[in-house]
């Protein structure tokens, strides 16, 4: 490997940074990788009385595991932001329409169905969209509940040598909380710094250092995500 090759830092929770970093070597051949996450869940009790006829919404698989672990999912249907988020609740037992995007769609798609009956809406402490609030806007009866919250975490010291070190450093950011977390941990960073946002919004959040590369995905996915950083590193990767 060529000593300025690019090391992908990912800061999402361990299983979805394993996912993303093995998505990103099928496609572009192995590469330098660093897991650390910035950001730790943690499910929070839930005791809620939901009606069989009764729909939930979900903008991220934390929460849709937050639910499962202590609530049974079978048969009931659930409205998911994204394809992952949706597999996940699939495989729970949840009936499954997908957005597949960002919260903005998945409002639409709520929309587009017209739900009659409650709707809850379950999520982290740090949820950005204002979802609850323009579906009540909308006329929907929407209760909020958060199922789980994020724990800032630091990087761990492999992370901060590489953000020290010579080679350009990609860090693919999918939302505002973290890419908020990342830039204060980045501050000071000496390595070339590129970044991939999922969304002008979440680009928007990024208060650290100066990006010698920036991109924003096309689509608000996983797969989005995947083709921005493909574009960043083109002459890399093709060399």
């Amino acid at each position: 490997m060529n000593l300025q090759s690019p090391i992908l830092l990912l800061t999402r929770p361990a299983g979805q940074s394993v996912r993303f970093a093995d998505a990103v070597q099928t496609r572009l051949g192995q590469m330098c990788v660093v897991v650390s996450p910035i950001l730790e869940i943690v499910n929070l009790p839930i005791n809620l009385t939901i009606k069989p006829e009764d729909v939930l919404i979900f903008s991220s698989q934390n929460a849709v595991s937050a639910f499962s672990d202590s609530e049974n999912a079978s048969g009931r249907l659930a409205f998911c932001v994204g394809d992952r988020t949706a597999e996940v609740a699939r495989t729970a037992g949840f009936r499954v329409v997908s957005a597949s995007g960002d919260v903005v769609a998945l409002e639409r798609l709520v929309q587009k169905y017209a739900p009659r009956g409650q709707l809850w809406y379950l999520c982290g402490v740090h949820t950005h969209g204002e979802l609850d609030e323009k579906l009540r806007g909308a006329g929907y009866s929407v209760r909020k509940v958060i199922v789980y919250q994020q724990i800032a975490k630091d990087f761990t010291s492999v992370a901060k040598g590489a953000l020290e070190g010579g080679q350009p450093v990609i860090l693919p950011l999918f939302s505002k909380r973290s890419a908020q977390l990342v830039g204060e941990a980045a501050i000071g960073a000496k390595a070339p710094l590129w970044g991939v946002f999922i969304s002008p919004t979440v680009a928007k959040a990024w208060q650290g250092p100066n990006f010698d590369r920036a991109v924003t995905a096309q689509q608000p996915t996983a797969a989005g995500m995947l083709d921005a950083v493909a574009a960043i590193g083109k002459a890399e990767w093709s060399g």
